[in-house]
């Protein structure tokens, strides 16, 4: 068994050197969670205890989630292109002004009329004004900002992950999925990723020993020509 190195150390010792400017067309796949140790763990705890107590038990797994990620935990890659969420984009960037016309608004009103409420992560709309509103001022927004400027500090952190499948490409997971799939479908040159984690047997080719984290960021520059 790998010496242990978690991912929350590796973010911190390696900050913004963790970050890869890609093509993000160039990847093909979602992992999914950035957490799948933990995720496992979780499912397994919610068989024999309480909800409320899993619950309270999720931010110390997570702070312990290895970078280095064993093969029984690397999930099933799901194609991104395959995803609702790059469906709903293409088709919303595809239709231009015509928000009424995309199948976002579709969804979202189908969800206002039945459920009261319409809904996108923590945003709660009310209305279909609302929901215009939504789609023109924050998804459109998005959209344009990428388009003209391209990625920049001033709207976003480094916020989207990517993991090191165990043939050495790379796979999106984790956050900033909206903002990537949105890069991915303009066909970006440069957008960037930050490395969440690795699979273990990416690691054991590389032929460094322990994982540690100015070992893992020397294999970087190698991953991101392969990505540009």
């Amino acid at each position: 068994m790998m010496p242990n190195l978690t991912q929350r150390s590796f973010r911190r010792d390696a900050g913004d050197r963790a970050v890869l400017w890609i093509r993000p067309a160039l990847i093909d796949h979602h992992f999914g969670t950035k957490w799948p140790v933990g995720k496992a763990r979780i499912a397994q705890l919610n068989r024999w205890l309480p909800k409320p107590i899993v619950n309270a038990m999720r931010p110390g797994l997570k702070k312990r989630e290895p970078f280095i990620i064993p093969a029984a935990h690397f999930a099933k890659r799901t194609p991104i292109t395959q995803e609702a969420r790059y469906k709903l984009l293409k088709d919303f960037i595809s239709k231009g002004d015509a928000i009424h016309d995309t199948q976002w608004h579709a969804k979202l009103t189908e969800e206002l009329h039945t459920q009261g409420v319409a809904r996108h992560k923590d945003i709660a709309m009310r209305s279909t004004a609302e929901i215009e509103a939504f789609l023109r001022e924050y998804v459109g927004g998005l959209v344009t900002s990428l388009r003209t400027t391209g990625f920049s500090r001033d709207v976003s952190s480094f916020e989207s992950m990517v993991v090191v499948n165990a043939d050495g490409t790379l796979s999106k997971t984790g956050s900033g999925n909206h903002r990537f799939a949105i890069a991915h479908i303009l066909q970006l040159e440069r957008y960037p990723v930050v490395l969440a984690g690795a699979h273990e047997d990416w690691w054991r080719a590389q032929n460094l020993g322990a994982p540690q984290t100015d070992r893992i960021l020397s294999c970087l520059p190698a991953l991101q020509d392969r990505y540009s």
